[in-house]
């Protein structure tokens, strides 16, 4: 995969972990149990989409 695939797919994982996240509010709001386990899942997605874009951004543009 080149650079540029490897940043779209850590955008992409950021985004998949922001909807989570936002789920994980809503259901926070009405009571759910499973929240928390949402709420988990979505941080740890937006922190490897972010270090990934991050890295490949990195090798790309910095160095």
């Amino acid at each position: 995969m080149t650079v540029e695939m490897w940043m779209g797919l850590g955008i992409i994982v950021a985004i998949v972990g922001f909807v989570l996240w936002k789920t994980a509010l809503n259901l926070r709001a009405k009571g759910n149990r499973n929240a928390g386990m949402f709420s988990t899942i979505a941080w740890l997605l937006i922190m490897v989409g972010v270090m990934i874009t991050f890295s490949f951004f990195r090798v790309k543009y910095l160095s």
